[in-house]
């Protein structure tokens, strides 16, 4: 157990499946962008058409929206319009 606990610090990426590593190559890095709440808790979603990221902080109303095109990123937080018309 504590070889593999070993091997488990030095990794880069861990993965449940090893295909994942068939999409992100030999050689792939991780950095940092930016901060977001510790609360980030939901899973996010990426709109490919608007290249954006949203995530749910934990027990707030609004979602971060992650604006991808723009030059620094940009982390807007945005409240939805839940009223029924």
């Amino acid at each position: 157990m504590n070889n593999e606990l070993e091997r488990i610090g030095r990794a880069r990426f861990i993965a449940f499946d090893f295909d994942f590593f068939s999409l992100i190559g030999s050689m792939a890095t991780c950095e940092k962008i930016f901060d977001l709440p510790a609360t980030v808790h939901e899973g996010p979603v990426w709109i490919p058409d608007e290249n954006t990221i949203f995530l749910s902080p934990q027990n707030q109303s609004y979602q971060i929206v992650i604006d991808l095109n723009s030059e620094p990123v940009q982390c807007p937080h945005v409240t939805a319009d839940n009223s029924l018309r």
